[in-house]
């Protein structure tokens, strides 16, 4: 699997982990099936606001899989 690949199965998996916690992330969910990991990455961190999404993830202790954290 590429590195990409990998990237990409992690973001989704960021997503089902908030799913699981009650919080839906569907403009997320439609970024990645647009647009694929890396290029959805490149434009959420691209934006200077908060991402409302972010705060959430930190609200259900999901900080640590957000994009800012993948290595």
């Amino acid at each position: 699997m590429s590195l990409e690949a990998e990237f990409e199965e992690a973001l989704h998996g960021t997503y089902n982990a908030s799913k699981e916690r009650g919080y839906i992330a569907t403009y997320f969910l439609q970024m990645l099936e647009e647009h694929g990991g890396v290029e959805t990455a490149k434009r959420l961190l691209a934006k200077s606001e908060a991402q409302a999404g972010l705060y959430k993830l930190c609200e259900l202790d999901l900080l640590d899989q957000s994009i800012g954290c993948f290595k």
